[in-house]
């Protein structure tokens, strides 16, 4: 809200130092740009927003707690019936440690007492007033304009708001730069295919195994992670992401799930050790693509 104050302040203040013609067509401008910004959110409305309302109105997906998560037990219970069905994963000795996992529980207990949410989308005003009986329910829970007590369904990730003012910042200032920056870094990369066919310029080598261990221990992947190696393993020091019922796409095309993948990566090093989906065992390169497609899917 601040930049928008300051900016108008300084459009404000350069209208005033314009003359009288100069204003009136910056005027004009201004209003027929924001009737066009009208029609342009009414359409967007009706076409793709749909019937979307705030998170502080009780039919917003967002006003309820979240849906439970599926339990630690239930992945674990899953990784180990899929691993019985392949012969690659007996001697996995990973797997061992799914079955013993009281950590990991600990860790992930703490995690979710901090992330528990606010009752409100103001949770500083929330906590000011939270010391008197008004600030609270009959429960004693903290009031606030989101729902604390019932939980959604299931988690509905297209339903968020746009008001017509947060519409209108970014159909003149975001949507604008982000297209030129799109247009600027396709025109760079039509460019740099064409020197590189030439001969002029060589692309780097990609590390596959690198990139492969950033996107496990780095990225949203981080959540597969089940089970590494003891100190006097000798294996090494590695860490081992199950996943369960794994989606992907075959070379035709056509859906398909797998009952276990499991990518193992070496934690001193930061790099790719080696990888199995059902009875198949993968490069970097092919589990790379499975996990890339599984981020971004």
């Amino acid at each position: 809200m601040l930049d928008r104050a300051i900016f108008a302040a300084f459009l404000t203040y350069g209208l005033t130092q314009c003359a009288v013609p100069m204003l009136v067509g910056i005027l004009t401008f201004g209003v027929l740009y924001i009737a066009y910004a009208v029609w342009v959110f009414k359409k967007w409305e009706k076409n793709f927003s749909g019937h979307r309302v705030t998170r502080r109105n009780k039919y917003c997906p967002s006003n309820r707690l979240l849906p439970d998560n599926k339990k630690l037990e239930d992945n674990k219970a899953r990784i180990l019936e899929n691993s019985k069905y392949h012969e690659q994963f007996d001697t996995c000795e990973l797997l061992n440690d799914v079955h013993n996992m009281e950590v990991t529980k600990k860790e992930n207990h703490v995690f979710r007492e901090r992330a528990k949410r606010s009752p409100s989308l103001r949770p500083t005003m929330v906590a000011s007033r939270g010391s008197s009986q008004s600030g609270r329910d009959i429960t004693g829970a903290l009031r606030g304009s989101l729902n604390m007590v019932d939980k959604a369904e299931e988690l509905d990730m297209d339903h968020i708001y746009v008001s017509f003012f947060d519409f209108l910042w970014a159909f003149t200032f975001i949507g604008p730069c982000s297209y030129f920056l799109w247009k600027k870094g396709t025109i760079i990369l039509r460019l740099r295919q064409v020197l590189e066919k030439k001969g002029i310029i060589k692309p780097e080598p990609c590390d596959y195994e690198a990139i492969c261990a950033t996107l496990l221990l780095e990225q949203t992947q981080a959540i597969h992670y089940y089970a590494r190696t003891s100190k006097d393993s000798p294996l090494g020091n590695i860490a081992c992401f199950f996943f369960a019922d794994f989606p992907y796409v075959d070379n035709n095309c056509n859906y398909q799930v797998a009952d276990l993948f499991a990518v193992d990566i070496d934690l001193d090093t930061k790099r790719f050790v080696k990888a199995k989906m059902d009875d198949i065992s993968l490069t970097a390169k092919e589990a790379l693509i499975l996990l890339w497609f599984n981020t971004i899917a």
